[in-house]
């Protein structure tokens, strides 16, 4: 089943209240299972900005369009999706905080939204500003939302600012890998 507007609006002002450092923003998502399940149609409203971003991969004057780059851009997003929550299934349950899975991975999801909406504006201001300035503000605006990835993380799981840590290198470095990997298949 599909989150309604209210539960996605819901989740979309949580994610804006965790930006603001308030902890209270975890209480705007559904962290049922049925919350868990239709968090993840956040993969759903990012996936066409996604593929825009990254359509200079597969569309380019001289080729025309490229179907096998397509193809491996959309399954390396879709594992994207795929791979956070299940290592962090394991994670958690080995950490002793399995119960907070459900809240991490609903959290992570929607507030997603947030976080690649912000760097696509900056990327996209940066390509036409093309200013010291705004490249500037393009590593602090990074900065910012890594820091802010950590606090969803930290106040989803209740848990330490070092496990936290730990779980936002992980997101890291899995991402970095599915972009490698992208880059080397296309």
């Amino acid at each position: 089943m599909l989150p309604d507007r209210h539960e996605i609006a819901s989740s979309l002002y949580g994610a804006y209240r965790l930006a603001w450092f308030d902890e209270t923003g975890m209480g705007f998502f559904n962290i049922s299972v049925e919350g868990f399940w239709r968090s993840f149609f956040a993969a759903v409203i990012l996936a066409p900005f996604y593929m825009l971003s990254i359509g200079q991969d597969f569309i380019n004057p001289e080729d025309g369009f490229s179907f096998w780059a397509a193809m491996v851009h959309f399954l390396t997003y879709g594992l994207s999706w795929v791979l956070f929550p299940l290592v962090a299934f394991f994670a958690t349950d080995l950490l002793g905080i399995g119960q907070r899975f459900t809240a991490l991975v609903v959290a992570v999801n929607w507030t997603s939204i947030l976080i690649f909406g912000l760097l696509t504006i900056s990327v996209g201001l940066v390509a036409v500003v093309q200013h010291a300035i705004t490249e500037l503000a393009l590593v602090i605006l990074t900065a910012a939302l890594i820091v802010y990835h950590w606090f969803v993380i930290k106040t989803a799981l209740e848990t330490t600012a070092s496990v936290a840590i730990a779980f936002v290198l992980f997101n890291f470095l899995l991402g970095a890998m599915l972009q490698q990997l992208a880059q080397r298949l296309v």
